[in-house]
């Protein structure tokens, strides 16, 4: 749709108008018909409805009908909303009286275009037309795109980055040396065994009394066995003379830890729960139990042997412990044979997440 125009009808075209068809009437003068205008013609003006139909096109604007004396109803409740910014009536007073400009003209802005007879109001509505800006027409296609530019010049050359941290040996890798981009150097991976064991063990005989929970020791670590290959704990604590009852991690890392106890229960039927349990301390831990292994059956014909195992995090200065709950009436010993024993054995896996 096109966008309403400012509809106006200058003195001068007026003028020239008036001297090419003698005196007209009175009622024509130089009027605003604003963005919004209406074009009124008599309902029995044929020839005036055609004549004003291209002008109110031109214009933008709705040509309605209105009686000769007075405006039907349909008309004013068109004109009450569309609220136009005058009301243009077509005609002479013999066509359209006063009595209509004069109803309109309390809530509009009113103007007549009419001559003495129809010839003369085609005339002013030329000149109306001819005063009236030409509507633009649609924008033209787009046309075609024009041929690319030549290629610019060449930038300079960028700075030379900090590339790789020179020398190295072979077997050497890059390694961080601390959040800075591009800050490496080389370095010599360290290389350790897939597994880094020490083994404890009992070289006597030990008794745990009826119900008890009592905690295992072994022979001292001057006595102790172990591989070629072996890091061994660095710290021992608990038990007297010559024993100990405690095995200290000496870095953060994970840990195998596993135990056995054998008894000698040829000498003792009682019935009852025996378990063996392995504790870590440390860290906000207090003994806590991390693997077990239990009998509840009474066995006086042949030795039972317990064990145990688990893989735990350990943090350095984290220690670990066997003990043995006795919850039967009858007090039961280790047989002779290089038990209980104790294993840890240090293994090569990455810290856990968290």
């Amino acid at each position: 749709m096109r966008a309403p125009r400012t509809v106006l009808a200058t003195a001068g075209a007026l003028a020239l108008l008036a001297g090419a068809v003698g005196t007209a009437s009175a009622a024509n003068s130089t009027v605003d018909l604003g963005a919004r205008p209406v074009f009124l013609v008599a309902s029995g003006a044929g020839a005036d409805a055609m004549t004003a139909g291209p002008v109110a096109a031109k214009a933008s604007a709705p040509l309605l009908y209105t009686d000769p004396t007075a405006v039907p109803q349909a008309t004013a409740d068109y004109l009450s909303s569309y609220k136009p910014t005058a009301v243009a009536l077509v005609g002479g007073t013999a066509v359209i009286s006063e009595a209509v400009k004069t109803s309109l003209a309390g809530a509009y802005a009113v103007s007549r275009y009419g001559g003495a007879n129809r010839q003369e109001t085609a005339v002013l509505l030329a000149g109306l037309a001819a005063s009236l800006p030409t509507p633009a027409g649609p924008a033209g296609a787009t046309g075609a795109a024009g041929p690319v530019g030549a290629n610019g010049t060449s930038g300079a050359p960028g700075a030379t980055g900090p590339g790789v941290a020179a020398g190295g040996t072979t077997g050497q890798v890059l390694s961080k040396v601390n959040g800075t981009d591009y800050n490496t150097t080389w370095t010599t991976p360290v290389t350790t065994s897939a597994l880094s064991l020490a083994t404890f063990q009992a070289t006597a005989v030990q008794s745990f009394a009826a119900n008890t929970y009592a905690l295992v020791s072994f022979a001292s670590p001057a006595s102790h066995t172990s591989g070629a290959t072996v890091q061994v704990p660095a710290n021992y604590s608990g038990g007297s003379g010559g024993t100990f009852d405690t095995v200290t991690a000496p870095a953060d890392g994970f840990y195998q830890v596993s135990g056995a106890i054998r008894l000698d229960q040829t000498n003792s039927s009682a019935a009852g729960e025996r378990y063996l349990a392995l504790t870590v301390t440390g860290h906000g831990l207090s003994d806590q139990q991390v693997a077990e292994q239990s009998n509840t059956t009474a066995q006086a014909s042949y030795n039972t042997t317990l064990s145990v195992s688990q893989t735990v995090w350990l943090y350095q200065g984290d220690y670990v412990r066997m003990r043995f709950y006795n919850n039967t009436s009858s007090t039961l010993s280790t047989t002779n044979q290089n038990y209980p024993r104790l294993s840890i054995a240090q293994l090569p896996l990455k810290q856990p997440i968290g």
